[in-house]
């Protein structure tokens, strides 16, 4: 069949919901798409890019390049942002060592991680924007 690409966005939704320390920060509220609900912290998780890697004709590494914007939520204090977004750091950091559903991944690179803001909102939300490239690659096929 054809080889298909991992949906990183699907797994690094199910992948971050299910780190503990996040979990306690936003328990199932990594999306994809702003919640109706904004009291309450969550993390939307957002794919830039995803360019092959490296130079072989087949689509088999890929540089994902992603956003993942931690939102404290419009009832959260300031320190509920920058714990939030430090545990969604740590976890993406750790993520070459997991096992994960749907996709092997071999690295991860911080590239930012700044306050951002969210001025749609009133009051604005606090957030913290994290960008960040996971090269990875389609989990072998099951038998």
């Amino acid at each position: 069949g054809m080889n298909l690409t991992p949906d990183t966005e699907s797994v690094l939704r199910k992948y971050v919901s299910s780190v503990p320390v996040v979990d306690a920060i936003v328990g199932d509220r990594v999306v994809l798409k702003t919640p109706e609900t904004t009291g309450t912290p969550w993390v939307r998780v957002f794919q830039l890019e995803a360019p092959r890697a490296g130079k072989a004709e087949v689509d088999y590494l890929i540089s994902y390049y992603v956003q993942l914007d931690c939102y404290s939520g419009t009832e959260k204090e300031l320190a509920d942002a920058t714990l939030q977004m430090r545990t969604v750091r740590a976890a993406i950091t750790e993520m070459p060592e997991q096992e994960l559903e749907g996709a092997v991944v071999t690295g991860t690179k911080i590239h930012r991680a700044r306050r951002f803001p969210d001025r749609d909102f009133t009051p604005p939300a606090d957030r913290y924007m994290i960008t960040a490239t996971i090269w990875a690659h389609a989990a072998p096929e099951s038998p």
